[in-house]
């Protein structure tokens, strides 16, 4: 069975200090796992594609990628 997470499971999950709108544009410029559609009105992430994203990232990307926003 696919466990899937929720928006609010994926910022909390995740640490990243991202607005909602930043993760979304990650997710369109492929730097972020994208969201499945496990319902007719519900949205959730893969709980493997989120853990796989972050044991694969490098712990000083967070802080580069929020610099990067301003």
């Amino acid at each position: 069975t696919l466990r899937t997470l929720s928006l609010p499971e994926v910022v909390n999950r995740t640490g990243v200090p991202w607005s909602i709108p930043t993760l979304y544009a990650r997710v369109a410029q492929g730097e972020f796992p994208a969201p499945i559609n496990p319902g007719q009105r519900s949205v959730g992430w893969s709980a493997a594609e989120v853990e796989a994203w972050i044991d694969s990232r490098n712990p000083n990307e967070d802080a580069i990628m929020t610099t990067s926003n301003l």
